[in-house]
């Protein structure tokens, strides 16, 4: 039988292309598609270019073109980018291949969207305002009211995300965020203030995060909840800085939230395709924080690490519609990735510890995104801006909460910044 193709509409996102290719193997060739335009994707194209069958960059040609190329050369199509979600599905209609169709792609990158839509569907509604001007402000703070949450309108990894304790603090920022665009000529950037939902405890402690995400894969309608994933608490205003497979939730808790994320799934209208749902543990109950389509950012490294399951392979063969596991992942341990973040300002790295010291704890086996001193972070960028991550793995989830502990001490004696 001739091997399949699929197309792997590529940009900075959830897997990297040497895990792409790895779980390809002897699965499907693999084409990259790609935009040159982007720093990300220019500083691995000798990478992608060694790992697949195919490059096309779509800075260089237009859709219709790509599709041309495409067309009875592959057979699937997937994006683990959010980026690219909505260019993938672009793509996947001209096909006629399976993926999120446009209405759904647009619901899924854009919040206020997505948020509108799940309002009209969940039980619980969180309130929910777009801000392009600063005569908006007035407008969000008396229909939502404070703490609120100021985000841009697309986007990841809570870059540029604020919170907002009073019109003072949103006044100050709507201003300093798009007082300056006032003026142009060309579209303003849109913002969305929502709710700040109430913050809630995970039942297995504080050192957990009060909130969750559900890994689930679709395929015609029908839903596959894969896995649960815990968070470790958020670095200042909300950066995620790490999480923990398999998750520490009773069961009872663990269906709770995935049953709120089928309801918000199938709200989206997704019927096809890997998806990321956050969720609050608010002390009312969970509440959606947002629906991602594709692989959650470390997700499939981390579950693969110590369970039978390969996220980032079971996503390329959904794309084929090809055979799925028949039950859920088996979990061998634990799998934790700790991120080291910068303080909530800009910095520069005065020192970082050696690969080699941090793999001095016996149970971590990998550090990678490793910066350099004298290297700048931004904390306004968002969780994207570490220091490094470190992975590590235990045989149980009790021993967790004192290997984090081993490795915070590790970071705290050998990171240190200074004010850029």
């Amino acid at each position: 039988m001739p091997k399949k193709t699929i197309a792997v509409v590529y940009g900075f996102g959830a897997a990297s292309p040497m895990q792409i290719a790895k779980a390809a193997r002897d699965l499907a060739d693999i084409v990259f598609v790609t935009d040159g335009r982007d720093e990300h994707v220019r500083s691995v194209a000798p990478i992608l270019s060694d790992l697949s069958v195919g490059l096309i960059d779509v800075a260089e040609t237009n859709r219709d073109a790509v599709v041309g190329l495409l067309h009875s050369r592959v057979d699937g199509i997937t994006t683990f980018s959010e980026r690219c979600i909505n260019r993938t599905s672009e793509i996947a209609a001209a096909l006629d291949l399976p993926y999120h169709d446009e209405r759904t792609a647009r619901l899924l990158t854009n919040k206020h969207l997505q948020r509108t839509t799940l309002n009209a569907a969940l039980p619980a509604a969180t309130s929910t305002q777009v801000v392009q001007c600063v005569d908006d402000i007035t407008r969000a703070a008396q229909s939502i009211g404070f703490p609120l949450v100021l985000k841009p309108l697309s986007g990841t990894a809570g870059a540029f995300t604020y919170r907002c304790d009073s019109r003072d603090d949103l006044d100050r920022l709507v201003r300093q965020l798009l007082g300056a665009r006032q003026s142009d000529s060309g579209p303003r950037p849109s913002w969305v203030a929502e709710e700040l939902l109430h913050p809630g405890r995970h039942p297995a402690g504080d050192w957990l995060a009060d909130y969750v995400s559900v890994e689930s894969l679709v395929r015609d309608g029908e839903i596959w909840h894969f896995a649960v994933t815990d968070k470790l608490p958020l670095a200042t205003p909300f950066r995620e800085t790490g999480m923990i497979s398999p998750s520490a939730l009773p069961d009872d808790s663990q269906q709770a939230v995935k049953n709120l994320a089928a309801d918000a799934l199938r709200a989206l209208g997704v019927t096809h395709g890997v998806t990321h749902t956050e969720i609050k543990l608010t002390p009312a109950g969970p509440r959606v924080i947002e629906v991602n389509g594709r692989l959650g950012g470390r997700v499939g490294r981390l579950i693969e690490r110590v369970s039978d399951l390969d996220p980032v392979r079971m996503a390329l063969q959904n794309s084929l519609n090809g055979d799925l596991p028949a039950s859920l992942p088996v979990f061998s341990g634990a799998a934790v990735v700790y991120g080291v973040l910068p303080p909530p300002r800009r910095v520069r790295i005065a020192a970082v510890p050696s690969v080699k010291t941090l793999r001095q704890v016996r149970e971590v086996w990998k550090v990678d995104r490793m910066s350099v001193a004298d290297e700048v972070l931004d904390w306004e960028r968002g969780s994207g801006q570490r220091v490094c991550d470190v992975w590590a793995e235990a045989t149980d989830l009790t021993q967790v909460p004192a290997l984090l502990t081993r490795l915070e001490h590790m970071v705290s004696a050998g990171v240190s910044f200074e004010s850029a």
